[in-house]
């Protein structure tokens, strides 16, 4: 298992993103398209949701951008501390606005087996307009099997959301 990070800096906009790699006479590809958002706009809005693992003293090319070593893996032993992080923003020019998030774990049945609810509060968003949530993932609390964490934030009017599946085993 081997998990490389890169970096593009780029405005908002969509992009089309191509990577190769090649190894042992074998060789592929990915093509995707990303959407790079404007945060500054909207009243309330999020980031992708990452997964992540604690740093360990490694290059880590995000470090100065997200608190946590992202990671691919979406199967995810329950011994191994996993940290789920996003950063929620808050457009324009007014007065900051309290934000209630609220975090869920869903099994493959879609019977809900974690639940939390945390305030970011006014003092948390800075000059950036933005501020981090993270919720270390109950694990060793969960049945192993499919489960689909699911993060929501809202400011009473408007509401954003971010889904990711994974695996615990």
């Amino acid at each position: 298992w081997l998990e490389l990070q890169s970096r593009l800096t780029l405005p908002p906009g969509r992009y089309e993103v191509r990577l190769a790699a090649e190894a042992s006479e074998r060789a592929g590809g990915v093509i995707t398209q990303v959407d790079i958002p404007d945060f500054s706009r909207p009243r309330l809005s999020i980031s992708g949701l990452v997964l992540g693992r604690p740093r360990d003293g490694t290059s880590d090319v995000l470090a100065d951008l997200i608190p946590v070593r992202p990671t691919a893996a979406r199967l995810l032993p329950p011994a191994i501390p996993v940290t789920a992080f996003l950063r929620v923003y808050q457009g324009g020019k007014g007065t900051f606005r309290s934000i209630q998030v609220h975090a869920r774990i869903a099994d493959a049945a879609g019977r809900l087996v974690f639940g939390e609810t945390s305030e970011l509060g006014t003092a948390l968003f800075g000059s950036a307009r933005a501020a981090d949530y993270r919720l270390e993932l109950p694990l060793a609390r969960l049945n192993n099997g499919e489960h689909l964490l699911t993060i929501e934030a809202t400011d009473g009017k408007a509401t954003v959301q971010r889904d990711v599946r994974f695996t615990v085993g």
